[in-house]
């Protein structure tokens, strides 16, 4: 890993913002996939709850069994999980783009699905205090990088038709990556251990 990131310039804020705005359209579209696929996973889970009930049941159990976990630990297992999640939807891109629109499709359904159970058993309060301090921070950070598989998706396309780029783009999506969303995704994960815990028992 060490390597890898030595082989890549840091982009500075200027250069990343350029990119960021460059891609802009790519990010609404992932950000309508997302929250598209949230709302669909509620109104699927309220139609059918228990059809739903024992999916959210494992989901549930599959999470609980970390909650006794050291919180250190604990901040680096949603750590890496979330830079694995976003690594994946860069590298998916290489498929035209269209599997990094569908991991995203996918988890946001299953989001959809718990935040009905959680919100008919607790509340909004607690989705809202549970989900926004870190929230704020991780989603962007999930949807800049599935805007940059879905670019890197058409840069294959463009290449296919001998235009593209697709070796310049994926290391500018991967020095976006290393040097930006994983150090802020290691924020989040600290915020979600920490502040957020903290927030929900305020909420309550």
């Amino acid at each position: 890993m060490v390597s890898l990131v030595l082989q890549f310039k840091r982009p500075d804020a200027r250069e990343t913002w350029a990119y960021i705005r460059s891609i802009w359209l790519y990010i609404l579209l992932s950000a309508a996939v997302f929250f598209g696929s949230i709302v669909a996973g509620y109104h699927y889970s309220q139609a059918n709850p228990e059809a739903v009930k024992p999916v959210v049941e494992e989901i549930v159990k599959e999470f609980s069994q970390f909650k006794d976990y050291p919180l250190p630990i604990l901040m680096l297992r949603i750590f890496a999980q979330n830079t694995l999640l976003s690594v994946f939807a860069l590298l998916l891109g290489l498929g035209f783009g269209i599997p990094s629109l569908a991991f995203l499709a996918y988890n946001g359904w299953i989001i959809g699905l718990v935040i009905y159970e959680v919100e008919r058993k607790l509340g909004l309060q607690y989705i809202i205090a549970g989900l926004t301090p870190h929230g704020i921070i991780e989603v962007p950070m999930i949807l800049i990088s599935v805007a940059m598989g879905v670019r890197l998706g058409v840069e294959v396309i463009m290449a296919l038709l001998g235009r593209g780029a697709v070796k310049g783009e994926f290391k500018k999506g991967l020095s976006i990556y290393i040097f930006w969303i994983v150090p802020l995704l290691f924020i989040a994960a600290l915020v979600e251990i920490s502040i957020t815990p903290l927030i929900i028992f305020i909420s309550r």
